[in-house]
């Protein structure tokens, strides 16, 4: 048995040939421009390329733990890969009596040798990798990879649920949203009403009080107005005497009848103006009413949950707010408003119908 001085020398003699074929290029061995077109190597450059691929991955491998006799066996394939080459590299046509025939043999025996190299270095290759391959390592590497593509696909699918919810929760805001500007929407069409009734309540007011005043100045300027009498005058021989005759019974009633008639119509336009200011105001706080209602129906029923009778109950009010005769105070005779029983009654009804 081989010492550890003996593998050791083997090894560095090895090592020393392997260094030699390592440093030779595959294609330097064709020699197109020493040889010419007619004795180049150039249809063995294959065959050389895989022998120097064969011995460069010896040569990186670990050699440690290898029998002498192994390494014995590995420096004698090299040595002979490394003759045959170094026999390319100096062939020279002018000292073969055959120089084509020697070319074809030099590319042949690297060819033939090929089977023989690996069958005696690929086995030291392949321990030499395994060996320096720390397999449990890359399984517990590859269980942590596993582990971690676990971990992201969980939290992909969990980002993804998260995003489904906050979709879900946004469509439900944006419908929501949607139904509150329609509420909005419709409020805003009492509100300009209202305001269109409010301006001409206004005026109507204005004309209502000059009306007044210009029917209570007539009454007090037609009481100080009197017919006059008639003057009837005589020629008496002696002097000049001026008799005055109150006014006649046709004059009273002719000038009273036109006052009757001037205070008949300005009371007229009075009565007129107030009635015009009282259905404007009427209106205003109708609409003014509904616009209330519609602008605190989604408070409700967002107070009501799920209650869905206590919605159904809010969605009656508001219609009947709005669709039902509002009294206002401004109208005399006005009729009661219908009482919420019987659209709950009718409600009611049209869902039993079959």
């Amino acid at each position: 048995m081989a010492t550890f001085e003996q593998e050791e020398a083997v090894k560095k003699e090895l090592k020393d040939v392997l260094t030699g074929l390592t440093k030779i290029n595959p294609k330097d061995l064709v020699r197109v421009d020493d040889l010419g077109k007619d004795f180049n190597f150039e249809s063995g450059l294959q065959t050389f390329e895989r022998t120097l691929k064969l011995f460069y991955a010896l040569y990186e491998s670990n050699l440690d733990n290898i029998s002498h006799n192994i390494l014995k066996n590995l420096l004698s394939q090299a040595k002979d890969a490394h003759s045959k080459l170094n026999a390319i590299q100096t062939f020279s046509p002018a000292q073969q009596q055959n120089p084509l025939n020697v070319r074809n043999e030099l590319i042949n025996q690297i060819r033939d040798a090929y089977d023989g190299y690996f069958s005696i270095v690929s086995p030291v290759i392949a321990y030499s990798i395994r060996k320096g391959t720390d397999f449990e390592t890359l399984e517990n590497k590859a269980q942590e990879i596993v582990s971690s593509m676990e971990s992201v696909k969980n939290e992909q699918i969990k980002k993804q649920k998260q995003i489904s919810l906050e979709m879900e929760s946004v469509l439900q805001k944006v419908r929501q949203a949607a139904a509150e500007v329609g509420i909005a929407q419709h409020a805003t069409y009492f509100k300009e009403e209202a305001q269109e009734h409010s301006t001409s309540a206004k005026r109507w007011l204005y004309t209502t009080v000059v009306a007044a005043l210009l029917t209570v100045g007539w009454g007090v300027i037609s009481f100080f107005i009197h017919p006059e009498g008639n003057n009837i005058s005589k020629d008496i021989p002696t002097s000049q005497t001026i008799q005055s005759i109150g006014p006649s019974t046709s004059q009273i009633i002719q000038f009273t009848v036109g006052k009757i008639i001037i205070l008949s119509a300005l009371y007229y336009f009075l009565v007129w103006c107030a009635r015009n200011y009282n259905a404007h105001r009427h209106n205003f706080v109708v609409n003014k009413h509904r616009q209330n209602c519609l602008g605190t129906f989604e408070t409700f029923v967002k107070a009501a949950g799920n209650d869905q009778d206590t919605k159904n109950a809010v969605l009656i009010q508001g219609t009947q707010s709005i669709f039902s005769a509002q009294s206002s105070g401004y109208i005399h005779k006005e009729h009661e408003a219908e009482s919420p029983n019987k659209f709950i009654e009718i409600l009611r009804g049209a869902g039993q119908k079959p």
